[in-house]
Protein backbone atom coordinates (compact mmCIF):
# COMPACT_ATOMS: atom_id res chain seq x y z
CA UNK A 1 0.00 0.00 0.00
CA UNK A 2 1.23 3.50 -0.68
CA UNK A 3 2.24 5.64 2.27
CA UNK A 4 -0.68 7.34 3.89
CA UNK A 5 0.88 10.41 5.35
CA UNK A 6 3.50 12.93 4.57
CA UNK A 7 4.55 16.50 4.50
CA UNK A 8 7.05 18.58 2.73
CA UNK A 9 6.14 21.25 5.27
CA UNK A 10 3.44 21.42 7.93
CA UNK A 11 0.94 19.77 7.56
CA UNK A 12 0.46 18.82 3.93
CA UNK A 13 -2.37 16.90 2.38
CA UNK A 14 -1.72 13.42 3.66
CA UNK A 15 -3.09 11.30 0.81
CA UNK A 16 -0.87 9.62 -1.74
CA UNK A 17 2.19 11.74 -1.21
CA UNK A 18 5.60 10.74 -0.10
CA UNK A 19 6.15 14.11 0.89
CA UNK A 20 5.29 12.02 3.58
CA UNK A 21 9.15 12.16 4.98
CA UNK A 22 9.46 15.86 5.95
CA UNK A 23 11.31 16.54 2.82
CA UNK A 24 14.20 18.71 3.77
CA UNK A 25 15.43 17.79 0.34
CA UNK A 26 12.44 19.69 -1.04
CA UNK A 27 12.23 22.39 1.62
CA UNK A 28 15.94 23.22 1.76
CA UNK A 29 17.82 21.95 -1.30
CA UNK A 30 21.41 22.94 -1.87
CA UNK A 31 21.23 25.95 -4.16
CA UNK A 32 23.63 27.07 -6.82
CA UNK A 33 24.78 30.69 -6.45
CA UNK A 34 22.58 31.68 -9.39
CA UNK A 35 19.50 30.27 -7.70
CA UNK A 36 20.27 31.36 -4.15
CA UNK A 37 17.64 33.37 -2.26
CA UNK A 38 18.22 36.95 -1.16
CA UNK A 39 20.44 37.27 1.85
CA UNK A 40 20.26 39.52 4.85
CA UNK A 41 23.07 41.80 6.00
CA UNK A 42 24.23 39.08 8.37
CA UNK A 43 24.71 36.72 5.45
CA UNK A 44 21.82 34.44 6.35
CA UNK A 45 19.13 33.54 3.83
CA UNK A 46 16.21 35.90 4.30
CA UNK A 47 13.12 33.69 4.67
CA UNK A 48 9.99 34.49 2.73
CA UNK A 49 6.74 34.80 4.69
CA UNK A 50 5.84 31.29 3.53
CA UNK A 51 9.16 29.89 4.74
CA UNK A 52 8.93 31.70 8.07
CA UNK A 53 5.39 30.45 8.68
CA UNK A 54 6.37 26.94 7.68
CA UNK A 55 9.39 26.88 10.01
CA UNK A 56 7.31 28.13 12.93
CA UNK A 57 4.57 25.60 12.27
CA UNK A 58 7.01 22.72 11.79
CA UNK A 59 8.55 23.37 15.20
CA UNK A 60 5.13 23.13 16.83
CA UNK A 61 4.16 20.07 14.81
CA UNK A 62 7.34 18.10 15.36
CA UNK A 63 7.43 18.35 19.08
CA UNK A 64 3.73 18.42 19.85
CA UNK A 65 3.93 21.74 21.68
CA UNK A 66 1.17 23.65 19.98
CA UNK A 67 -0.25 22.33 16.74
CA UNK A 68 -3.14 24.76 16.93
CA UNK A 69 -0.75 27.71 17.19
CA UNK A 70 1.29 26.42 14.25
CA UNK A 71 -1.87 26.07 12.20
CA UNK A 72 -2.93 29.58 13.17
CA UNK A 73 0.40 30.94 11.92
CA UNK A 74 -0.20 29.38 8.53
CA UNK A 75 -3.75 30.70 8.34
CA UNK A 76 -2.55 34.20 9.26
CA UNK A 77 0.12 33.99 6.57
CA UNK A 78 -2.52 32.86 4.07
CA UNK A 79 -4.82 35.77 4.88
CA UNK A 80 -2.01 38.31 4.79
CA UNK A 81 -0.68 37.09 1.47
CA UNK A 82 -4.19 37.03 -0.01
CA UNK A 83 -4.66 40.72 0.79
CA UNK A 84 -1.17 41.52 -0.46
CA UNK A 85 -1.79 39.73 -3.74
CA UNK A 86 -5.07 41.55 -4.29
CA UNK A 87 -3.40 44.90 -3.60
CA UNK A 88 -0.41 44.25 -5.85
CA UNK A 89 -2.60 42.96 -8.68
CA UNK A 90 -4.69 46.12 -8.49
CA UNK A 91 -1.80 48.58 -8.18
CA UNK A 92 1.05 46.90 -10.09
CA UNK A 93 -0.71 44.55 -12.48
CA UNK A 94 -0.97 40.78 -12.65
CA UNK A 95 2.35 40.39 -14.51
CA UNK A 96 4.44 42.44 -12.11
CA UNK A 97 7.39 40.46 -10.70
CA UNK A 98 6.30 41.43 -7.19
CA UNK A 99 2.75 40.25 -7.85
CA UNK A 100 3.96 36.94 -9.28
CA UNK A 101 6.31 36.41 -6.34
CA UNK A 102 3.47 36.97 -3.87
CA UNK A 103 1.25 34.65 -5.89
CA UNK A 104 3.79 31.85 -5.65
CA UNK A 105 4.23 32.33 -1.91
CA UNK A 106 0.46 32.28 -1.42
CA UNK A 107 0.12 29.15 -3.55
CA UNK A 108 2.67 27.34 -1.45
CA UNK A 109 0.97 28.39 1.77
CA UNK A 110 -2.35 27.17 0.37
CA UNK A 111 -0.76 23.78 -0.24
CA UNK A 112 0.26 23.65 3.42
CA UNK A 113 -3.29 24.39 4.55
CA UNK A 114 -4.76 21.74 2.26
CA UNK A 115 -6.39 24.12 -0.22
CA UNK A 116 -4.92 22.38 -3.23
CA UNK A 117 -7.52 23.56 -5.74
CA UNK A 118 -6.99 27.24 -5.02
CA UNK A 119 -3.23 26.73 -4.86
CA UNK A 120 -3.24 25.12 -8.28
CA UNK A 121 -5.31 27.92 -9.78
CA UNK A 122 -2.97 30.62 -8.48
CA UNK A 123 0.23 28.73 -9.28
CA UNK A 124 -0.97 27.95 -12.80
CA UNK A 125 -1.36 31.69 -13.40
CA UNK A 126 2.10 32.40 -12.03
CA UNK A 127 3.66 29.63 -14.13
CA UNK A 128 1.94 30.80 -17.33
CA UNK A 129 3.03 34.41 -16.80
CA UNK A 130 6.63 33.54 -16.06
CA UNK A 131 6.88 31.19 -19.04
CA UNK A 132 5.50 33.93 -21.27
CA UNK A 133 7.63 36.75 -19.88
CA UNK A 134 10.90 35.03 -18.93
CA UNK A 135 10.88 31.87 -21.02
CA UNK A 136 10.37 28.27 -19.92
CA UNK A 137 14.00 27.67 -18.88
CA UNK A 138 14.39 30.69 -16.59
CA UNK A 139 14.91 29.62 -13.01
CA UNK A 140 11.88 31.58 -11.80
CA UNK A 141 9.77 29.83 -14.43
CA UNK A 142 11.10 26.49 -13.27
CA UNK A 143 10.38 27.33 -9.63
CA UNK A 144 6.79 28.16 -10.62
CA UNK A 145 6.48 24.92 -12.59
CA UNK A 146 7.85 22.97 -9.62
CA UNK A 147 5.31 24.55 -7.26
CA UNK A 148 2.54 23.85 -9.77
CA UNK A 149 3.69 20.23 -9.93
CA UNK A 150 3.38 19.95 -6.16
CA UNK A 151 -0.15 21.35 -6.31
CA UNK A 152 -1.08 18.81 -9.01
CA UNK A 153 0.35 16.02 -6.87
CA UNK A 154 -1.60 17.24 -3.85
CA UNK A 155 -4.81 16.95 -5.88
CA UNK A 156 -3.94 13.44 -7.03
CA UNK A 157 -3.11 14.44 -10.62
CA UNK A 158 0.07 12.40 -10.78
CA UNK A 159 0.37 12.52 -14.56
CA UNK A 160 0.38 16.33 -14.67
CA UNK A 161 2.79 16.46 -11.72
CA UNK A 162 5.11 13.96 -13.37
CA UNK A 163 5.21 15.88 -16.64
CA UNK A 164 6.00 19.15 -14.87
CA UNK A 165 8.74 17.61 -12.75
CA UNK A 166 10.26 15.99 -15.84
CA UNK A 167 10.35 19.39 -17.55
CA UNK A 168 12.03 21.01 -14.55
CA UNK A 169 14.51 18.18 -14.10
CA UNK A 170 15.52 18.11 -17.74
CA UNK A 171 15.99 21.89 -17.88
CA UNK A 172 18.03 22.08 -14.69
CA UNK A 173 20.15 19.10 -15.68
CA UNK A 174 20.92 20.82 -18.97
CA UNK A 175 21.71 24.24 -17.49
CA UNK A 176 22.97 23.50 -13.96
CA UNK A 177 24.23 19.94 -14.13
CA UNK A 178 23.30 16.68 -12.39
CA UNK A 179 24.75 17.60 -9.00
CA UNK A 180 23.21 21.03 -8.48
CA UNK A 181 20.95 21.19 -5.47
CA UNK A 182 18.01 22.52 -7.47
CA UNK A 183 18.38 19.67 -9.95
CA UNK A 184 18.42 17.14 -7.14
CA UNK A 185 15.33 18.74 -5.58
CA UNK A 186 13.48 18.29 -8.88
CA UNK A 187 14.61 14.65 -8.97
CA UNK A 188 13.15 14.16 -5.52
CA UNK A 189 9.84 15.70 -6.57
CA UNK A 190 9.68 13.46 -9.63
CA UNK A 191 10.49 10.42 -7.50
CA UNK A 192 7.70 11.22 -5.05
CA UNK A 193 5.29 11.51 -7.96
CA UNK A 194 6.45 8.22 -9.48
CA UNK A 195 5.83 6.59 -6.10
CA UNK A 196 2.27 7.93 -6.07
CA UNK A 197 1.81 6.48 -9.57
CA UNK A 198 2.88 3.04 -8.36
CA UNK A 199 6.32 3.11 -9.98
CA UNK A 200 8.73 2.63 -7.04
CA UNK A 201 11.46 1.06 -9.17
CA UNK A 202 11.63 4.14 -11.39
CA UNK A 203 11.58 6.35 -8.30
CA UNK A 204 14.45 4.36 -6.81
CA UNK A 205 16.54 4.89 -9.95
CA UNK A 206 16.24 8.67 -9.55
CA UNK A 207 16.81 8.57 -5.81
CA UNK A 208 20.02 6.56 -6.15
CA UNK A 209 21.44 9.44 -8.17
CA UNK A 210 20.36 11.92 -5.50
CA UNK A 211 21.76 9.81 -2.65
CA UNK A 212 25.08 9.23 -4.41
CA UNK A 213 25.46 12.94 -5.14
CA UNK A 214 24.63 13.96 -1.58
CA UNK A 215 27.07 11.38 -0.18
CA UNK A 216 29.84 12.50 -2.51
CA UNK A 217 29.42 16.24 -1.89
CA UNK A 218 28.22 16.38 1.72
CA UNK A 219 29.34 13.13 3.35
CA UNK A 220 27.34 10.19 4.61
CA UNK A 221 26.34 11.79 7.94
CA UNK A 222 24.94 15.06 6.57
CA UNK A 223 21.18 15.47 7.19
CA UNK A 224 20.44 15.94 3.47
CA UNK A 225 22.36 12.76 2.69
CA UNK A 226 20.35 10.91 5.31
CA UNK A 227 17.12 12.30 3.88
CA UNK A 228 18.10 11.09 0.42
CA UNK A 229 18.97 7.62 1.66
CA UNK A 230 15.75 7.44 3.64
CA UNK A 231 13.67 8.36 0.60
CA UNK A 232 15.50 5.71 -1.40
CA UNK A 233 14.76 3.21 1.36
CA UNK A 234 11.05 4.07 1.16
CA UNK A 235 11.07 3.44 -2.57
CA UNK A 236 12.81 0.11 -1.99
CA UNK A 237 10.23 -0.85 0.63
CA UNK A 238 7.47 -0.13 -1.87
CA UNK A 239 9.39 -2.16 -4.46
CA UNK A 240 9.60 -5.03 -1.93
CA UNK A 241 13.41 -4.87 -1.73
CA UNK A 242 13.42 -5.45 2.00
CA UNK A 243 17.14 -6.16 2.33
CA UNK A 244 18.07 -3.08 0.32
CA UNK A 245 15.87 -0.89 2.49
CA UNK A 246 17.24 -2.41 5.69
CA UNK A 247 20.83 -1.78 4.57
CA UNK A 248 20.04 1.95 4.22
CA UNK A 249 17.81 2.41 7.25
CA UNK A 250 19.92 0.70 9.92
CA UNK A 251 22.90 3.10 9.63
CA UNK A 252 20.58 6.07 9.09
CA UNK A 253 18.78 5.32 12.36
CA UNK A 254 22.06 4.99 14.21
CA UNK A 255 23.25 8.36 12.94
CA UNK A 256 19.91 10.05 13.63
CA UNK A 257 19.93 8.82 17.21
CA UNK A 258 23.50 10.02 17.69
CA UNK A 259 22.93 13.48 16.25
CA UNK A 260 19.30 14.19 17.18
CA UNK A 261 17.09 13.46 20.13
CA UNK A 262 15.97 9.84 20.19
CA UNK A 263 12.37 10.99 19.89
CA UNK A 264 12.96 13.39 17.00
CA UNK A 265 10.43 12.75 14.21
CA UNK A 266 13.19 11.87 11.74
CA UNK A 267 14.58 9.24 14.10
CA UNK A 268 11.09 7.87 14.80
CA UNK A 269 10.31 7.59 11.08
CA UNK A 270 13.60 5.77 10.51
CA UNK A 271 12.86 3.39 13.36
CA UNK A 272 9.37 2.66 12.06
CA UNK A 273 10.56 2.03 8.52
CA UNK A 274 13.44 -0.15 9.69
CA UNK A 275 10.91 -2.13 11.73
CA UNK A 276 8.86 -2.64 8.57
CA UNK A 277 11.91 -3.97 6.76
CA UNK A 278 12.77 -6.23 9.69
CA UNK A 279 9.24 -7.61 9.79
CA UNK A 280 9.47 -8.59 6.14
CA UNK A 281 12.84 -10.29 6.65
CA UNK A 282 11.39 -12.37 9.50
CA UNK A 283 13.07 -10.51 12.38
CA UNK A 284 9.74 -10.10 14.13
CA UNK A 285 11.22 -9.52 17.59
CA UNK A 286 13.45 -6.72 16.34
CA UNK A 287 10.52 -5.19 14.49
CA UNK A 288 8.30 -5.33 17.58
CA UNK A 289 10.92 -3.57 19.69
CA UNK A 290 11.19 -0.69 17.24
CA UNK A 291 7.46 -0.39 16.52
CA UNK A 292 6.77 -0.35 20.27
CA UNK A 293 9.39 2.35 20.89
CA UNK A 294 7.91 4.51 18.16
CA UNK A 295 4.36 4.09 19.47
CA UNK A 296 5.39 4.93 23.03
CA UNK A 297 7.21 8.07 21.90
CA UNK A 298 4.39 9.31 19.69
CA UNK A 299 1.79 8.66 22.37
CA UNK A 300 3.87 10.64 24.84
CA UNK A 301 4.69 13.54 22.53
CA UNK A 302 1.61 13.88 20.30
CA UNK A 303 -1.04 11.99 22.22
CA UNK A 304 -2.73 8.64 21.51
CA UNK A 305 -5.37 10.18 19.25
CA UNK A 306 -2.92 11.83 16.87
CA UNK A 307 -2.98 10.31 13.36
CA UNK A 308 0.70 9.39 13.51
CA UNK A 309 0.17 7.65 16.84
CA UNK A 310 -2.84 5.80 15.42
CA UNK A 311 -0.82 4.74 12.38
CA UNK A 312 1.94 3.48 14.67
CA UNK A 313 -0.61 1.47 16.63
CA UNK A 314 -1.87 0.00 13.36
CA UNK A 315 1.60 -1.10 12.28
CA UNK A 316 2.26 -2.71 15.63
CA UNK A 317 -1.13 -4.48 15.58
CA UNK A 318 -0.34 -6.02 12.18
CA UNK A 319 3.02 -7.24 13.49
CA UNK A 320 1.44 -8.73 16.60
CA UNK A 321 -1.00 -10.64 14.42
CA UNK A 322 2.00 -11.94 12.47
CA UNK A 323 3.46 -13.17 15.74
CA UNK A 324 0.20 -14.70 16.90
CA UNK A 325 -0.21 -12.30 19.84
CA UNK A 326 -3.94 -11.88 19.32
CA UNK A 327 -4.78 -10.30 22.67
CA UNK A 328 -2.41 -7.35 22.28
CA UNK A 329 -3.38 -6.94 18.65
CA UNK A 330 -7.09 -6.76 19.52
CA UNK A 331 -6.33 -4.23 22.26
CA UNK A 332 -4.68 -1.99 19.68
CA UNK A 333 -7.57 -2.61 17.28
CA UNK A 334 -9.99 -1.22 19.88
CA UNK A 335 -7.84 1.86 20.22
CA UNK A 336 -7.79 2.39 16.44
CA UNK A 337 -11.56 2.01 16.30
CA UNK A 338 -11.97 4.70 18.97
CA UNK A 339 -9.68 7.04 17.02
CA UNK A 340 -12.01 6.78 14.04
CA UNK A 341 -14.58 8.79 15.97
CA UNK A 342 -12.09 11.29 17.41
CA UNK A 343 -12.12 14.99 16.67
CA UNK A 344 -10.13 16.32 13.75
CA UNK A 345 -6.56 17.35 14.51
CA UNK A 346 -5.75 20.94 13.50
CA UNK A 347 -4.34 20.92 9.99
CA UNK A 348 -5.39 17.36 9.19
CA UNK A 349 -8.99 17.52 8.04
CA UNK A 350 -8.96 13.88 6.97
CA UNK A 351 -7.63 12.51 10.28
CA UNK A 352 -10.83 10.64 11.09
CA UNK A 353 -11.07 9.34 7.55
CA UNK A 354 -7.57 7.91 7.81
CA UNK A 355 -8.35 6.23 11.13
CA UNK A 356 -11.53 4.75 9.67
CA UNK A 357 -9.60 3.49 6.67
CA UNK A 358 -7.15 1.74 8.98
CA UNK A 359 -10.09 0.34 10.95
CA UNK A 360 -11.65 -1.15 7.82
CA UNK A 361 -8.37 -2.67 6.71
CA UNK A 362 -7.68 -4.17 10.09
CA UNK A 363 -11.24 -5.47 10.36
CA UNK A 364 -10.88 -7.12 6.95
CA UNK A 365 -7.66 -8.80 8.06
CA UNK A 366 -9.31 -10.08 11.25
CA UNK A 367 -12.14 -11.53 9.18
CA UNK A 368 -9.66 -13.19 6.83
CA UNK A 369 -7.96 -14.69 9.88
CA UNK A 370 -11.24 -16.19 11.09
CA UNK A 371 -11.97 -13.51 13.71
CA UNK A 372 -15.09 -12.04 12.17
CA UNK A 373 -16.88 -11.90 15.53
CA UNK A 374 -14.06 -9.87 17.06
CA UNK A 375 -13.99 -7.57 14.04
CA UNK A 376 -17.69 -6.87 14.26
CA UNK A 377 -17.55 -6.37 18.04
CA UNK A 378 -14.59 -3.93 17.88
CA UNK A 379 -15.34 -2.00 14.73
CA UNK A 380 -19.10 -2.47 14.43
CA UNK A 381 -18.59 -3.57 10.83
CA UNK A 382 -20.15 -6.70 9.42
CA UNK A 383 -18.12 -8.95 7.12
CA UNK A 384 -20.48 -8.10 4.28
CA UNK A 385 -19.98 -4.35 4.77
CA UNK A 386 -16.22 -4.50 4.22
CA UNK A 387 -16.06 -7.27 1.63
CA UNK A 388 -14.58 -4.84 -0.90
CA UNK A 389 -12.05 -3.28 1.48
CA UNK A 390 -8.43 -4.32 0.84
CA UNK A 391 -7.12 -6.29 3.77
CA UNK A 392 -4.07 -5.25 5.73
CA UNK A 393 -1.17 -7.56 5.10
CA UNK A 394 2.25 -7.88 6.70
CA UNK A 395 4.13 -4.85 5.54
CA UNK A 396 1.05 -2.98 4.29
CA UNK A 397 0.98 0.67 5.34
CA UNK A 398 4.38 -0.11 6.73
CA UNK A 399 6.23 2.81 5.27
CA UNK A 400 6.32 5.71 7.72
CA UNK A 401 6.77 8.99 5.95
CA UNK A 402 5.80 11.24 8.84
CA UNK A 403 8.69 13.46 9.68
Amino acid sequence: MSPTSGRAGFPANRRGRLAVLVMALMAAPLLSPAASPARSEAGEAAPSPAEAAQAEAEASWYFGESEAEGWAELMNARDGLTKKLESQTRELGADSPLTLGTGQELGEILLMVNDGARAREILAGVAEARDRILGPDHELSLEAAEALARSAAALGDGIAARDLFVRVLESRTRTLGHNDGSTLAAAVGLSETLMSLGQPEAAADNLRIVAESRTRTLGERHPLTLDANELLALALLEARDWEGAKALLAPALEIRRETLERDHPAALADASNLAAALSMTKDLDGAQTLFSEVLEARDRIQGPGHPESVASAYRLAILLLQKGDTDQALSLARRISTAGAASVVPGIPDAREEARDLSHRLARLLIDLGMGTEAQEIFGISPQAISSTPAATPGSSATDTSR
